[in-house]
C-alpha cells in the first residue's frame, strides 16, 4: 500500500508539474516544500529583486525565483548571519534532485553566483550540523539586452559602392586595424624575386629592352598588390574608403564607465543598514530577550518599534521566512501565524537545546557588500549585449532558450551611402540627401521587423521548452513501474489529459504564428515601398521580399 500511494502521488505530481511548466520537479519521496519568490522592483534600485531572510535548522529550506530572463545579467547571493554557522548552497534548474551549481557561505560568510539563467531557478539551503543558522537570500536580474534579429546582407550594388563583406566583418569585430594579410606580403616578395631573376637572365643575353619591360611590369604589379594602409583602432579612414553599414545593429554597446564618487558615497560597511529592508512594517512577533541579547539588540530601542528582519531579530521560533517585499511575492507564501509556526517549529528547529541562530556584528557589513556587488554587476552588464554574452550560463542548455539571430535569414536591402564624399560637389551633396531620406524611410519598418523577428524566436522558445517538458514527463510516467492495474489506469487518464492540454498549446502556437505572418506581410510592404521610391527597385517586394517571407513562414512551421 505505501508503494502504491507513492506511485499514485508521483503520477499526480507529474500532472501538476506539467501544468506549471517551470517549477523544479521534486524527486519521489522528497517531502521538502519549496517557496516561490517573484521578482519585483525596489525604490531607487536598478533591476528586479526577490529576497528573503530565513533560519535553517535540521531540515533544508528551498526557494525558487520565477521568470528569470536569460538575456539579462543574473545574481544569486546567500549572506550568512554568523560565520560560525555556514550554510551549504545548491542551485537547481529543472529538478530538485539535480544540482547544477553548489557552494557554501564558508569563511567569507557569503555565497555568490553571477551569470545568466532561464525560467525558474531554485536554491536549497542546508545547515551542515543541523544547528539553527540564519541567512539572507537575494535573487537579482538586471536589464535584459536581447540580440538584434534583423540583419542586412551585401547586395551587388553595395559591393560596387565599396562596401565589401570583409569590411563588414572588420566593423563587427570592433574596428580592428585594416592592415593586409601577411600572405599578401609573401606573394609580393615572390613576385619581386621572379622579376629580378628574369632581369638578370635577360641582361646576360644582351636584351636590355626586355629587361626594361620586365622591370616596368614588376613595378606595376607591386603597385596593384600594394596592401591597404593600416589604421589604428579608433582612427577614421579617409573619404572614399569603405563606407559603414547603415544597418549594423549588432555592434556591442560601449562599456559603461565606473563612477568612483558614487561608489564612495555608498557609505562605510559598518554604517550601511540592511540594503534589502523595506519600509512597510512587519507583523508583530513575540519578543524573546534571550534572542535579542544574542543578536546584539540595544536595550534602549523602543519596544513598540517593528523588528528589523536584518538587524538580528528572529522571524519566529520555527525559523519561517519573513516576506521582505509583500508586493514581490505570492500572497499564498505569507508567513504563518505564530501558533502554527510554533507547532511547525518543533519539527523544523529540533530541540530547544540548539538555541537561537547567532548573528554576528558584521552581518550588516556583509549585506551592504552584497548590495555593492549587485551595483557592480548592474553597471557592468545591464542592457549591454556584449558584456551579457561574456557571463557564464547556470545551465549550458539554457543557451537554446535565448533568441538566436542565426536562425533567421538576412534582409536584402540596397539603401547605401555614397561611395565618395565631396563637400563642394553639388551632385554629391544631393546624393547624401537622397541617402538620408532613404535611411529615414527604412528606420521604422526595420525596427518593426526586428521586434517581429524577436517575437518569432520567443514563440519558438516557449513551444520548444513546453514540448521538451511534456516529453520528459510522459517518458518518466511510462517508465515508472506500475505494480497494480489501478496505477496503470490512473496514469493512462493523466497522460491523456496532458496530451490534450499540450494540443491546446499547439493550437495557440499555430494561431500566433499566423498573426505574426500577417504582420510580416505589412512590414515587407513598407520596405518594398522604400525600395521602389528611393532605390528604383519596384520588383523588390515580389522577388527578394517574397523569398524572405516564405523562408520565415517555413522556418517557424511546426514539424510535429
Amino acid at each position: 500500500m505505501p508503494h502504491k500511494r507513492l506511485l499514485t502521488g508521483l503520477m499526480a505530481g507529474i500532472f501538476v508539474a506539467v501544468a506549471a511548466f517551470a517549477e523544479p520537479a521534486t524527486p519521489p519521496g522528497d517531502e521538502v516544500e519549496a517557496v516561490k519568490l517573484d521578482y519585483g522592483n525596489r525604490p531607487d534600485k536598478d533591476g528586479q529583486f526577490a529576497s528573503v531572510e530565513a533560519t535553517v535548522g535540521d531540515t533544508p529550506v528551498r526557494y525558487y525565483a520565477r521568470g528569470t530572463n536569460v538575456s539579462a545579467p543574473f545574481s544569486v547571493q546567500v549572506i550568512a548571519a554568523s560565520l560560525e554557522r555556514p550554510l551549504e548552497v545548491t542551485l537547481h534548474r529543472q529538478n530538485w534532485g539535480k544540482v547544477v551549481h553548489s557552494g557554501s557561505t564558508g569563511r567569507a560568510g557569503s555565497f555568490v553566483f553571477e551569470g545568466r539563467a532561464h525560467g525558474d531557478v531554485g536554491v536549497q539551503l542546508t545547515s551542515p550540523g543541523g544547528a539553527p543558522a540564519r541567512a539572507t537570500l537575494v535573487f537579482w536580474q538586471g536589464a535584459p539586452a536581447a540580440p538584434s534579429m534583423a540583419r542586412v546582407y551585401i547586395t551587388p550594388e553595395m559591393a560596387d559602392a565599396g562596401i565589401s563583406a570583409t569590411s563588414q566583418a572588420r566593423d563587427k569585430a570592433g574596428g580592428q586595424g585594416r592592415g593586409a594579410s601577411p600572405v599578401l606580403y609573401v606573394i609580393a616578395g615572390l613576385l619581386a624575386v621572379i622579376v629580378v631573376f628574369l632581369g638578370v637572365m635577360m641582361l646576360r643575353r644582351g636584351k636590355g629592352g626586355a629587361v626594361a619591360a620586365v622591370l616596368i611590369g614588376g613595378l606595376m604589379m607591386a603597385s596593384i598588390h600594394d596592401p591597404a594602409p593600416a589604421y589604428a583602432q579608433g582612427e577614421e579612414a579617409p573619404p572614399g574608403g569603405d563606407a559603414p553599414n547603415p544597418f549594423a545593429v549588432d555592434k556591442p554597446l560601449p562599456e559603461v564607465p565606473r563612477d568612483k564618487d558614487k561608489d564612495a558615497s555608498a557609505g562605510k560597511p559598518d554604517q550601511a543598514p540592511n540594503p534589502f529592508d523595506v519600509d512597510k512594517p512587519l507583523p508583530d512577533v513575540p519578543r524573546d530577550k534571550d534572542k535579542d541579547a544574542s543578536a546584539g539588540k540595544p536595550e534602549d530601542k523602543p519596544e513598540d518599534s517593528p523588528p528589523n528582519p536584518f538587524a538580528g531579530e528572529p522571524t519566529s521560533s520555527s525559523g519561517r521566512p519573513i516576506d521582505l517585499k509583500p508586493e514581490d511575492f505570492d500572497p499564498s507564501n505569507a508567513p504563518k501565524d505564530d501558533a502554527s509556526s510554533e507547532d511547525a517549529g518543533s519539527e523544523d528547529m529540533g530541540s530547544e537545546d540548539a538555541g537561537p541562530a547567532p548573528v554576528d556584528e558584521d552581518y550588516g557589513d556583509r549585506l551592504a557588500e552584497a548590495d555593492r556587488r549587485i551595483e557592480d554587476l548592474n553597471r557592468q552588464a545591464s542592457a549591454n549585449r556584449a558584456e551579457i554574452e561574456r557571463l557564464r550560463m547556470l545551465l549550458e542548455s539554457d543557451r537554446e532558450m535565448e533568441p538566436d539571430p542565426s536562425n533567421l535569414p538576412p534582409m536584402p536591402l540596397t539603401c547605401r551611402p555614397p561611395a565618395v564624399d565631396g563637400e563642394d560637389d553639388e551632385e554629391m551633396s544631393s546624393a547624401w540627401d537622397d541617402y538620408d531620406a532613404c535611411e529615414a524611410c527604412y528606420r521604422e519598418p526595420f525596427r518593426e521587423l526586428d521586434d517581429l523577428l524577436l517575437n518569432y524566436e520567443r514563440l519558438r522558445i516557449i513551444y520548444m521548452s513546453t514540448a521538451d517538458f511534456v516529453s520528459t514527463a510522459i517518458t518518466m510516467g511510462d517508465t515508472v513501474p506500475k505494480p497494480h492495474q489501478f496505477v496503470e489506469m490512473s496514469w493512462a487518464q493523466q497522460k491523456a489529459d496532458i496530451q490534450k492540454s499540450f494540443q491546446g498549446t499547439k493550437d495557440a502556437y499555430d494561431a500566433k504564428r499566423s498573426e505574426f505572418n500577417a504582420q510580416m506581410t505589412e512590414v515587407l510592404d513598407e520596405l518594398g515601398r522604400c525600395e521602389a521610391e528611393h532605390n528604383n527597385n519596384p520588383m523588390w517586394r515580389s522577388t527578394e521580399g517574397e523569398m524572405f517571407y516564405r523562408t520565415i513562414r517555413a522556418s517557424y512551421q511546426r514539424t510535429n
